[in-house]
């Protein structure tokens, strides 16, 4: 009986071959069943960011719009030849700090 070397270096590397796609096709298998999880949680913290951030941006937008009403009285009561009685000092600050809090209190209320 004689032994036949190269049949079994053949299908020695058959089978590990055979190992090596299974391994490899085990593994996309997995990324690819992972990766659905993480999107889905990627797609629920956006979702959630952004809702937050469109009504923050509606309220900048409406404080906006309300000091830009008050720079146009205040620009025309600038070009007026008779005095006018002007904002008192620190009034830009009281708004500004008005209009913070309004915005953290919506932000409070949307949570």
């Amino acid at each position: 009986m004689t032994i036949d070397y190269g049949k079994i270096v053949t299908n020695a590397l058959s089978a590990l071959v055979a190992t090596i796609f299974v391994g490899a096709a085990a593994i996309v298998w997995t990324a690819a069943t992972t990766i659905d999880g993480k999107i889905d949680a990627a797609q629920a913290d956006i979702t959630a960011s952004v809702e937050t951030l469109v009504a923050e941006v509606a309220d900048l937008k409406a404080s906006i719009a309300a000091l830009e009403t008050q720079v146009k009285r205040t620009a025309v009561a600038a070009s007026l030849p008779t005095p006018v009685l002007r904002p008192q000092v620190g009034y830009m600050e009281n708004q500004r700090a008005r209009i913070q809090r309004d915005i953290m209190v919506k932000k409070e209320q949307a949570k």
